[in-house]
């Protein structure tokens, strides 16, 4: 899923698998219903632009959306976060605070990586959920709230319960419907929109004019994608970057045209999901990291290479290949001197 603009309606959910269309329209018939829902999915499949979608579906729409990831907060900081916090109740406490049950008061709340919050915040949710009340951090006074709830999670929830892990109670509140979000892998016919849709954002950031050619996009469906669309959205910007820097003149360019090749994406590939004879290329270790990226200089040596192995050393036909002029290419040749093996008179 992608956005292309706010607000968030269900048809800024990019893809045409029958997985998304199926998700489009379970949005638009629970949105109005002011139920309590749960998204699955992996990281980066894009839960909280379906939580969007729901608010801006929904009747709250005048209540606005608070989302909140409860990753990155402490216990005690995700309890001032919900419920707020009395002047004094600790010591930085210089003045009362409100907490996002009254900020949301009205329209909807969504509280991503839900597993996360502990057991004793867990019972304080449910009791938002039953009651629709609370008490600030330190305080005494009981509050009341109206909120509407979205929860999300890539964790087995059910088992977090067995494990007594999490609030069996809660469990059963929040799930009353839950939506599951396919991760990119089982959406194929997908990744060719949302690189596209990408493409065109980054373009738009960056000042290019670019399109991601045919091969391209058949490259990219080939991965399987473990971080999903966050990691394809990153991975389309680090291509459209790499492109800009070289038509900006870099003497190391592959070509100058307004396309991005395979030859332009191989250099961001995470490195579990590059075809050992890509190109003609072994997979070459760099980093620890999920991405290799080879010095430019390097890369180039290595495509061209690749390209006049494939082509029986023809340069016509590996320029041909490589999207440049047969000109260029031997320019690049006698520049860099790519090999040894690749100055005689084997390439006419």
């Amino acid at each position: 899923m992608a956005e292309t603009a706010s607000p968030y309606g269900v048809e800024k959910i990019i893809g045409k698998s029958p997985k998304i269309s199926d998700l489009r329209d379970a949005i638009l018939a629970v949105a109005p219903l002011d139920c309590t829902i749960i998204i699955y999915g992996e990281s980066g499949v894009g839960k909280e632009l379906v939580a969007r979608a729901i608010y801006e579906h929904s009747n709250r729409k005048k209540g606005g959306f608070i989302g909140r990831d409860l990753r990155v907060l402490t216990p005690t900081l995700l309890e001032t976060e919900l419920f707020g916090a009395e002047k004094g109740a600790y010591t930085d406490a210089k003045r009362t605070r409100e907490g996002v049950f009254a900020t949301a008061n009205g329209g909807i709340l969504f509280l991503d990586e839900i597993h996360n919050a502990p057991l004793d915040v867990q019972q304080k949710l449910l009791r938002v959920l039953q009651e629709g009340t609370y008490e600030r951090v330190g305080g005494t006074a009981t509050l009341r709230t109206d909120v509407r709830l979205i929860t999300a999670t890539n964790r087995d929830l059910e088992r977090l319960v067995r494990e007594e892990k999490f609030d069996e109670a809660l469990y059963y509140r929040i799930k009353v419907v839950p939506f599951q979000i396919p991760p990119l892998r089982e959406r194929g016919e997908d990744i060719g929109l949302l690189a596209d849709y990408y493409c065109k954002v980054y373009c738009e950031k960056y000042q290019q004019s670019l399109t991601i050619s045919a091969d391209g996009k058949k490259y990219l469906e080939e991965q399987n994608w473990p971080g999903n669309i966050r990691e394809l959205m990153y991975f389309v910007e680090a291509a459209v970057i790499w492109k800009r820097i070289n038509k900006r003149g870099n003497p190391l360019t592959l070509d100058r045209e307004d396309f991005i090749r395979v030859a332009d994406l191989y250099n961001f590939t995470p490195k579990a999901k590059i075809p050992h004879n890509a190109m003609g290329i072994p997979n070459v270790a760099g980093t620890d990291s999920d991405i290799t990226i080879l010095p430019l200089a390097v890369a180039e040596q290595r495509y061209i290479k690749a390209a006049l192995d494939l082509c029986g050393g023809n340069i016509s036909k590996a320029a041909d290949k490589l999207g440049i002029a047969r000109n260029t290419l031997k320019g690049k040749l006698n520049a860099s001197r790519v090999s040894a093996s690749h100055q005689d008179n084997k390439y006419p």
